[in-house]
């Protein structure tokens, strides 16, 4: 049984289920911010011009940027419900950057969160795994408290994994849709192998999205009650997981699972 396409079936269902798909108007420059697309293979996000990294956007990602700093070198952007900055010269943008307002070049505290695990995390945290934003860890401690439950071991994080979930949600909130594949036809395998994943092989994905304060909670019990979802959740083929969570304007969040195993 191809794990993949019978995937594909079962996360359509769970979104007609779940929530309608956000429909976000193009941001133009003004209030709503400017819509910029990275222009390189990989960028570098930060919580501060030339400070520490909080994340990876990929190339071809919609950013919405929201001011610049004084010599418009770089941008402060919302970046999978955070703000962040970004270097302006690995971005093509809709407008002009200089009608964007100048901001405090200082740390966003949300932005620097993201970089670190939930503080409040389960003890199914491992303390050397790769840092993730506090839904994202949510997700994963979830996951793996049900795999306790059946007496499986935990899933390990993997940044590759998490990498491409990370670049798929936010390209789903980006150019909005909600698919395994991208509208031009990439798969999560795909997205995965140009990481250095052994896919294809023994890989799988569960998307789902809500704006509910226990959406978590829900997702797995839907997962759970979905037998091939299920079957991703409770795998003995799969050793890693990866989790991406990006969320549009009006508060809508996308969930991205990629399960691997080596």
């Amino acid at each position: 049984m191809s794990y993949r396409l019978t995937l594909c079936v079962a996360c359509v269902l769970a979104f007609a289920v779940w929530a309608p798909q956000a429909h976000a108007a193009p941001l133009q420059a003004g209030s709503d911010g400017l819509r910029c697309q990275v222009a390189t293979p990989v960028l570098r996000v930060r919580s501060a011009p030339n400070a520490d990294q909080v994340g990876t956007a990929y190339g071809g990602t919609w950013l919405q940027a929201m001011a610049r700093n004084t010599d418009q070198t770089w941008a402060k952007v919302n970046w999978s419900g955070h703000q962040a900055w970004v270097m302006t010269q690995y971005l093509r943008c809709d407008g002009a950057l200089e009608d964007l307002t100048t901001a405090d070049e200082t740390p966003e505290a949300d932005a620097a969160s993201a970089a670190s695990p939930n503080a409040s995390a389960s003890s199914s945290s491992v303390s050397d795994d790769p840092a993730i934003p506090p839904l994202a860890q949510a997700m994963y401690d979830a996951v793996n408290a049900v795999r306790a439950r059946f007496g499986l071991p935990a899933y390990s994080l993997d940044p590759r994994a998490l990498d491409a979930a990370q670049w798929q949600a936010d390209d789903m909130v980006a150019r909005r849709y909600f698919a395994h594949n991208t509208p031009d036809g990439r798969r999560p395998a795909d997205l995965m192998h140009d990481r250095g994943l052994p896919c294809p092989g023994w890989c799988g994905q569960n998307i789902i999205m809500g704006m509910t304060r226990d959406e978590i909670g829900y997702s797995i019990q839907w997962f759970m009650n979905s037998p091939v979802h299920r079957a991703n959740l409770l795998s003995q083929r799969y050793s890693g997981i990866g989790i991406g969570v990006a969320q549009t304007s009006s508060g809508t969040r996308y969930y991205v699972l990629n399960f691997f195993g080596e």
